[in-house]
């Protein structure tokens, strides 16, 4: 029963990250345009983002090099 859910987590988990290619664009949209802006263009991504503290924690690393490419660095 283990393998059943892991295997289910990591498909579910792949399935929503396929809009994980669309992080840099997201988070160039947050910078310009403000995080509801962005949210609306980018819905199912802003959505996984909420629940999936991995790609939580990827977004705030983009966001910190497009605010302060230099600090980031």
């Amino acid at each position: 029963p283990d393998k059943l859910l892991t295997r289910f987590v990591t498909l579910h988990h792949e399935l929503e990250a396929h809009e994980y290619e669309n992080m840099g664009a997201y988070a160039e949209l947050i910078v310009a345009k403000g995080q509801e802006e962005a949210d609306k263009h980018f819905p199912i991504l802003a959505e996984h983002i909420k629940r999936c503290s991995s790609c939580k924690s990827t977004l705030e690393e983009v966001l910190a090099f497009l605010n302060d490419p230099e600090e980031a660095g």
